[in-house]
């Protein structure tokens, strides 16, 4: 994607996060052998051959995620996460959601809490906003 951006132009790009995902589906890791966690984790793939789904992928550390995308020289303008408030509350969303100004407070903290350095990772994914130099 970079090398065919113009200079200039923006990418955008949305990845698993591993911590994030640990988080959300964290009484469902232990439905799996610690053994093959400590793996899934240590290396953020979840393959085939560790029998934990269908969903096989590579999962960033949101500094891995910066890491990859400026070794492509692009510059990274925005680190967020998707969801590190709300993503295991259900059906609690569900009775905020009843009441307008309510929603809009969460949506207003979760905005902000997602760019904070210490919840990036947090989020079920990671979001990057990317320019290419225009050199």
């Amino acid at each position: 994607a970079a090398r065919v951006t113009r200079p200039g132009g923006v990418l955008l790009f949305g990845v698993m996060s591993i911590w994030g995902t640990v988080h959300h589906y964290l009484p469902a890791i232990f439905e799996t052998p610690l053994d093959v966690n400590r793996e899934i984790i240590g290396k953020g793939d979840l393959l085939p051959e560790h029998n934990a789904g269908t969903n096989y992928c590579h999962m960033y550390r949101a500094a891995e995620l910066r890491e990859l995308l400026e070794s492509c020289g692009l510059a990274v303008e925005v680190l967020s996460a998707s969801d590190c408030l709300a993503a295991t509350w259900g059906e609690a969303l569900e009775t905020i959601r009843q009441e307008a100004e309510a929603w809009q407070f969460l949506l207003k903290i979760e905005i902000e809490a997602c760019c904070e350095p210490g919840c990036v990772d947090m989020g079920t994914h990671t979001i990057a906003v990317c320019r290419k130099p225009l050199d």
